[in-house]
């Protein structure tokens, strides 16, 4: 079923932040051996979640920027995720303080849980939006992980150390897919108690070095968010924890609305934070009153306050004082929360309505894929995604900024300027906005306003890596080097591993006849990206000017190697190869 709600998935186009997280992210350009994507300098949603980054670099050497590829690896993580979940429903169903009531029907009310779980649209962007992999991943890797627990607390001594030692390693996996995993040691602490050792004494006694393991992940997980503020996450990015929360309150209810009726579902929400002071009171109190209920239940074991409580606390590190500035709001969010909803619905249905329940799951089953097969189409471009975000939200900049430039990429010139132009009416000075601005209309040839577009965002936000980029490359169009290798160089300050600024600055000190300092970016551009010959051919002519012969030849030869029709290399490699002596030439 899983696989027919998602067949019209697999074309598309990528969008928002694919672009930093594939197409240009210099951590995919290697594969082997095989540590090298996990060490590679990652981009945009991959920074710091290094499984993720090699997932897309097994993908990219698969079939380089084919989307098809990647939506099949995100739809696969999605299955294999809701197998584990089935698993975990099941067994948990079967335990002893539930078997009374649900034992018989177990295998069927976890089938109904996993399939609604794997059918339901609101979990589209997860699967269809492909940097969102690192949602799927995580959530594979804590459902796999909890899976492993109730294994091994059910299995003899022998095996079920195995099971725990698992656990742990999937917990690792996790933590190095994305951050929400920080609260896997706690809710499957609290799932022990309640499901499986009655007690969080007991629970300590029989597992502490599961959660000692389980713990010793956030020490990895600390290490990789290093730079996580590049990613508009955190304190002091002009946003109180306070209203954060408090705009978040209002969040956690929607997202439970979409969990019961999933419509209209929104692909980028902007950056709103959402009702404030007395408009925000009622959100306020039914969250708290949520909270509390919750722990009144958590007293003792109980099955509902565990749903609860998985339910609160995953979305904590996203949904209460951290501000997640450029996206207060994310429907991916709900990816694992979910779970909780539909198996507290699922159950409910079964003790009323008993085996005729099943009727009801399959009928909800059949509409929640039809529901996900339509918003699957609006993922078939960016044009369509961002034109039914600007439907569902006109007062968005950023999306009216993303549909401008999807339009100008699709050479709807003047409709793209339209959409510019309705973004800066919203947010004048938003640093994006000016810089995609300035990107479209770089390429329309109209360079002196667009370098004031650039101008502009980087005046709003002088740390943007691309504006600078971006400048380098129109003063370069302008005849301005100087200007230019200014900006390129500002570009590599800020991101080191920036392969497209480390190429285009060589070439510019190539041109100026800078051969010394225009071979360390080349060397860089090549340790950063992917395998070039034209890069290995330009290297070697910038080495021959230098006089380094050998070395020049050593760099023909990996032109040779990764294009062995290139016949400029194979030219000069024989010349330079005669003026060798013969031992270094036969090398």
């Amino acid at each position: 079923m899983t696989l027919a709600a998602y067949a019209n998935s697999f074309g598309g186009a990528f969008i928002l932040d694919d672009a930093s997280s594939i197409v240009t992210n210099a951590g995919l350009a290697r594969v082997w051996p095989p540590w090298a994507p996990f060490l590679a300098p990652s981009s945009g949603g991959t920074r710091g979640r290094p499984l993720a980054n090699f997932t897309f670099a097994l993908n990219h050497a698969a079939g380089g920027l084919s989307v098809a590829g990647y939506h099949a690896v995100n739809l696969a993580l999605h299955v294999f995720a809701g197998l584990a979940l089935l698993g975990i429903v099941r067994r948990t169903l079967g335990r002893p303080a539930l078997a009374a009531r649900f034992g018989a029907a177990a295998l069927p009310l976890a089938f109904a849980t996993a399939a609604l779980w794997l059918l339901h649209p609101l979990l589209t962007e997860d699967v269809d939006y492909l940097s969102q992999r690192t949602e799927v991943l995580m959530g594979l890797c804590y459902l796999t992980t909890l899976y492993c627990v109730i294994r091994g607390a059910e299995s003899r001594l022998s095996s079920g150390a195995g099971w725990l030692v698992l656990a742990v390693l999937t917990s690792y996996l996790g933590m190095a897919s994305k951050e929400i995993m920080i609260t896997a040691p706690v809710v499957i602490l609290v799932y022990d108690r309640t499901f499986l050792a009655g007690s969080f004494r007991e629970a300590w006694r029989l597992r502490w070095r599961l959660y000692l393991g389980l713990a010793s992940g956030w020490i990895l997980l600390a290490r990789l968010m290093v730079g996580i503020r590049e990613r508009g996450a955190g304190t002091g990015l002009g946003i109180s924890p306070l209203r954060y929360a408090i705009g978040e309150s209002h969040a956690i209810l929607h997202y439970l609305r979409l969990a019961l009726w999933p419509r209209p579902l929104v692909f980028d929400y902007g950056v709103d934070l959402g009702p404030a002071g007395l408009a925000a009171a009622p959100y306020v109190v039914v969250i708290a009153a949520l909270v509390a209920g919750t722990a009144v239940l958590l007293r003792r074991p109980s099955a509902v306050g565990f749903a609860m409580f998985w339910f609160l606390a995953i979305l904590a590190p996203t949904s209460s004082v951290v501000p997640i500035a450029l996206e207060p709001i994310g429907e991916h969010r709900m990816y694992l929360p979910l779970i909780a909803v539909i198996a507290l619905v699922v159950t409910a249905g079964y003790l009323v309505m008993g085996r005729r329940g099943a009727w009801v799951a399959a009928a909800a089953g059949v509409v929640l894929g039809c529901a996900t097969w339509v918003r699957n189409g609006d993922y078939r471009s960016a044009i369509a995604i961002w034109g039914d975000t600007v439907a569902k939200r006109p007062m968005n900049a950023r999306a009216h900024s993303e549909l401008g430039s999807a339009l100008s990429a699709a050479g709807r010139g003047e409709e793209g300027m339209a959409e510019f132009n309705e973004a800066l009416r919203l947010s004048p000075d938003d640093a994006d906005t000016n810089l995609d601005l300035g990107a479209a209309l770089g390429k329309a040839g109209r360079l002196d306003e667009a370098i004031a577009h650039i101008q502009r965002a980087l005046a709003s936000n002088p740390a943007l890596a691309e504006g600078h980029f971006d400048l380098g490359w129109l003063y370069a169009g302008k005849g301005m080097t100087r200007e230019a290798l200014g900006e390129y160089a500002r570009a590599i300050e800020l991101r080191p591993y920036y392969y497209d600024a480390h190429c285009n600055i060589a070439d510019l000190l190539t041109k100026e006849g800078r051969f010394a300092e225009a071979i360390p970016h080349y060397e860089a551009a090549l340790s950063a990206g992917p395998p070039d010959p034209d890069l290995y051919y330009n290297l070697a002519y910038a080495r021959i000017r230098t006089g380094s012969i050998a070395d020049a030849v050593t760099a023909y030869r990996e032109a040779l190697r990764l294009r062995p029709d290139f016949a400029a290399a194979r030219h000069n490699l024989e010349l330079l190869e005669g003026r060798l002596p013969q031992s270094a030439a036969g090398k």
